[in-house]
């Protein structure tokens, strides 16, 4: 049977599409095996529901299942696809299909649509619509998910029909912006753009093979591009910008709009620049971290730019990488003295970051990672102009493009050092001048007090005591010299009181009452949203979800449990845990909704009245850039989310004596890491390591995170338990004499610059503002600097 495609529909486009007779949908699309990256997974028919295919997925990866039939299509054919799904357990899962013939894929998840945690035993219907891109002519359903756990997918009615047809020009006219340093060519076919650095020459050229957008109409005036498009990925209208400053090396992007625009998943515009084999791309993920571009980047493929656990500042960039031999230095050492430069670079920063994402991956057909932007909903729609800014450099440093950052950073408000802070608020002097340069010790035993003074006694002078105490210890602690009082505390955990008798036990900083209130974040389909979940007393159980309390409904808890502890406990600083490291959300629910921008408002709400209304010294999880006018310090910003131990959250006290492959790697590999943070923030904010994750998580590695500790300006975390105590006690004492050898020398002052000044990228450098300068070798080879000093494989070096 045959039909005509409906004449309302081709009205919704703005492109040249036409009617044309269309197949029925096919039904019951049949699936062949799946995979997963890791863990286990299985896909079998349904033994209770006829007709509907179940797929179980256990561990933390990806996984997916495809069709077995793969379709003929056509460039410009229009296609709708939809699917019902249930599902149960954490992580999202979605349908999309690959484009192209297997061994010559171009896209792995076009079209993708997805749902994110259980559906509560309810079937959800799934639909997407696409345009086939040019050069393609195959096309291969499938479903994709995510899990950091366990999660299972009913699926049945996945089918797939063609509705329509555009027809687009191969090749279009280029539009040119250009100043004295860089010129611009646009494609008025794609929106893909080219910048060319007359510096240098170097052509940054955006990747070729993964056109989604199709221009529809363009206007130009020398300074700016404005086209509007169709997005190939949804068969939806949008409108972008393109601009170019008249004096400095930078383009502005931005995508447009009437902001009741529908938008029902994330954009990707503007497209990544391809790389080249010495490029390297730098992300602010924690600290911060940076990937040869011809080597695998885990973790990285979608991070959030609204949330601690994605990158924690705004930004990205791509440097052609050199080396820069030292003058006599030894060409054949591995670990040849010289510096690394960057011949070209670019520094793209989200000025609108509440709804941001970047990801890294190859481009299919290319061997080379690219860092791709994109922008999700605001609340199903645009909601706001979304604006991504580029910097283009010349002869350059990883230095001087941070910096850059700062700048920005600096303009918009997020720059606050500790000297502004106490000179707005005076009455937290003391406890930043505590804070900076002080061990983060948890630790889980009695006697705190004679364990504070032992340790100071060998030389640990400051110590940030964050396990809390007895209203008798806090009193004990403030009178002596060097401790600074703190305790754990959190707000978004809301545990349904129906379940207390079912767990071992109930935390006593709960929000619970956020069930009886009707204080939940709610999704848009009305569902409670589930946060950390806990362990039952019967553990062949699954673990119960705690909801997660609105941010808009959190202060109130805030002020009257802080308000009343401080009449007992004179605590002088609080951890808030979460608050930075998870996302800025939406919530739908009709009395307290929010977008993310203004979640995120709430959360700043949060941290900053303990400084504001309690002068204490405000610390949280992880950490990023929009707390810095209200937090003073964070533990994980050392800590790389993607590298550490599994289960790092929950198993504190666990001590790994072997190394997993990728922690050793990416979690202390001088290779990688970069102190981007620091860079920006260090006279700001103190970091520290998370408390999954700390100096002696690990005791192979721990040598090294001290060194890492030194070269950063920042303390070290210790945390065990007092039958730990005895054995770590003198290799924590001889760790502090690294791990605490500059933080509090350089705490109040800017990082001025870092450097990495081996051929092996073994031996690097930072400065600060008041001129103290820390090289650190963490390779097996002594390295001779340029005064002549021998700097002893494993060892560090700082000069006042």
């Amino acid at each position: 049977m045959k039909k005509i495609l409906p004449l309302l529909l081709l009205l919704t486009f703005s492109a040249p599409i036409f009617a044309e007779e269309v197949g029925e949908a096919l039904k019951n699309l049949e699936f062949r095996s799946c995979w997963a990256r890791a863990g286990e997974v299985s896909m079998e028919n349904d033994a209770e529901e006829k007709g509907t295919m179940k797929l179980s997925f256990t561990g933390s990866a990806d996984f997916c299942s495809h069709t077995k039939t793969i379709f003929e299509v056509e460039p410009g054919d229009i296609y709708e696809m939809r699917c019902d799904l249930k599902t149960e357990g954490t992580g999202s899962v979605g349908i999309s299909v690959i484009l192209g013939k297997p061994g010559q894929e171009a896209a792995w998840t076009y079209g993708n649509r997805s749902i994110t945690n259980a559906t509560d035993g309810k079937f959800v219907q799934l639909q997407t619509k696409f345009i086939v891109p040019s050069g393609q002519y195959f096309i291969q359903p499938r479903l994709v998910g995510y899990s950091n756990e366990r999660h299972i997918s009913w699926i049945k009615n996945y089918s797939i029909r063609k509705i329509g047809k555009i027809s687009f020009k191969e090749k279009g006219s280029i539009e040119t912006l250009e100043n004295e340093s860089i010129k611009l060519n646009f494609d008025c076919v794609s929106a893909k753009f080219s910048v060319t650095d007359k510096r240098s020459g170097r052509v940054w050229e955006q990747v070729k093979n993964d056109q989604e957008l199709y221009v529809q109409k363009i206007t130009a005036d020398g300074n700016s591009i404005s086209f509007t498009a169709l997005n190939a990925a949804t068969v939806e209208p949008l409108c972008g910008k393109i601009s170019i400053e008249s004096n400095k090396p930078e383009i502005v992007t931005v995508l447009t709009g009437d902001p009741e625009t529908k938008m029902d998943q994330a954009i990707s515009w503007p497209s990544a620049f391809a790389s080249r084999e010495n490029d390297r791309i730098i992300l602010p993920v924690n600290e911060g971290i940076s990937f040869p571009v011809t080597e695998e980047a885990p973790g990285t493929h979608s991070m959030i730019t609204y949330g601690g656990h994605g990158i924690c500042m705004a930004f990205w960039a791509q440097c052609e990488e050199k080396f820069i031999p030292a003058e006599s230095s030894n060409p054949s050492a591995p670990n040849q003295a010289g510096k690394f430069a960057a011949k070209n670079a670019y520094l793209a920063i989200f000025e609108t970051s509440d709804d941001g994402r970047i990801g890294l991956r190859r481009p299919l057909g290319d061997k080379l990672l690219a860092a791709f932007p994109s922008w999700d909903p605001q609340k199903k729609k645009l909601g706001y102009d979304r604006v991504l800014r580029f910097v283009f450099f010349a002869e350059t440093d990883v230095t001087n493009i941070v910096k850059r950052y700062r700048q920005y950073a600096d303009s918009i408000g997020l720059v606050v050092p500790f000297t502004e802070k106490v000179k707005k608020n005076p009455n937290l002097k003391k406890g930043i001048d505590l804070l900076i340069g002080a061990a983060n010790i948890w630790y889980f035993g009695g006697n705190k007090i004679e364990l504070y003074s032992e340790l100071q006694q060998a030389g640990i002078r400051k110590i940030l005591a964050s396990a809390g105490g007895s209203e008798e210890e806090i009193k004990k602690m403030n009178e002596m010299p060097g401790i600074l009082t703190s305790r754990y505390d959190i707000y978004q955990d809301s545990m349904n009181p129906e379940y207390f008798p079912l767990l071992n036990g109930k935390h006593s900083d709960w929000t619970s009452q956020a069930w009886e209130r009707d204080q939940l974040m709610t999704n848009a389909d009305g569902d409670w949203i589930r946060g950390w979940q806990v362990s039952q007393k019967d553990k062949t159980k699954p673990r119960i979800p705690c909801g997660v309390l609105c941010d808009m409904c959190a202060v109130p808890y805030e002020l009257e449990r802080v308000a009343d502890e401080l009449t007992r406990k004179p605590y002088r600083a609080r951890f808030i845990d979460t608050t930075t490291a998870s996302p800025w959300r939406e919530c739908w629910h009709p009395k307290h909704p929010c977008s993310r921008t203004e979640s995120k408002k709430a959360k700043m709400e949060l941290l900053g009245v303990l400084g504001s209304e309690f002068n204490l010294v405000a610390g949280s999880e992880t950490g990023h850039e929009a707390s810095v006018p209200y937090c003073d310090f964070y533990e994980g910003m050392m800590s790389l989310g993607p590298y550490r131990v599994p289960d790092s959250g929950r198993n504190l006290t666990e001590i790994w004596e072997e190394a997993p492959e990728r922690t050793a790697k990416y979690q202390v590999g001088e290779a990688y890491r970069m102190p981007l943070w620091e860079l920006v923030f260090h006279d700001c904010t103190v970091s520290y390591w998370y408390w999954g994750d700390y100096n002696n998580k690990l005791p192979r590695l721990w040598e090294k995170r001290d060194l890492f500790n030194a070269l950063y300006g920042v303390p070290p975390m210790y945390l065990f338990t007092s039958q730990m105590y005895p054995e770590i006690k003198e290799k924590i004492i001889e760790s502090s004499k690294t791990a605490m050898a500059s933080a509090e020398k350089t705490g109040w002052h800017e990082m001025t610059s870092f450097n990495v000044i081996s051929k092996d990228r073994s031996v690097q450098q930072t400065t600060f503002a008041n001129g103290i300068r820390v090289t650190a070798n963490f390779g097996e080879l002594d390295f001779t600097m340029p005064d002549g000093t021998v700097l002893k494989a494993k060892s560090m070096r700082m000069e006042e």
